[in-house]
């Protein structure tokens, strides 16, 4: 598995943050966690729910990236192994998507590649065609012991 992490981040995947994204606009609190001091996330859709990002999961992913308190997108990536039943080709576009909103946003990411280290990496090429920067407190590394 392959990571990059940012530090001091809470991570939300697609699916639960959309549970909490709707729970708290229910009841108009949608902007509690960018009233938190010091609480800075990462939002991005797993490779394991890659299946739900629709264009309205696209949308509110967007609008969520676009807050105050953002501080990356993730977990983002693509996973073979045997626990994750999402279509190949499902997870590629998911992957790709997200690559280009944290390029177009100047966001780091934090990339979950598990049994599929070469294809991720064909990924992240094909989309950054030069963009990728190190740096930062964040790591980035290839972890072969499968």
């Amino acid at each position: 598995m392959l990571h990059l992490l940012y530090p001091k981040a809470v991570h939300c995947t697609t699916n639960l943050l959309l549970k909490i994204y709707i729970f708290l606009s229910q009841f108009g609190l949608e902007s509690a966690l960018e009233q938190e001091s010091g609480v800075n996330v990462i939002y991005g859709c797993h490779p394991h729910f890659a299946d739900t990002l629709d264009l309205p999961n696209k949308l509110v992913l967007e609008d969520l990236l676009e807050r105050a308190n953002v501080v990356g997108l993730g977990e983002i990536g693509l996973d073979h192994s045997l626990k994750n039943s999402v279509d190949r080709d499902v997870q590629k576009r998911a992957f790709r998507m997200q690559l280009r909103m944290a390029i177009q946003r100047k966001l780091p990411i934090c990339l979950h590649i598990r049994e599929a280290t070469e294809e991720g990496f064909k990924v992240l090429e094909e989309v950054s065609s030069g963009w990728v920067e190190g740096g930062g407190e964040g790591n980035v590394g290839r972890d072969e012991t499968k």
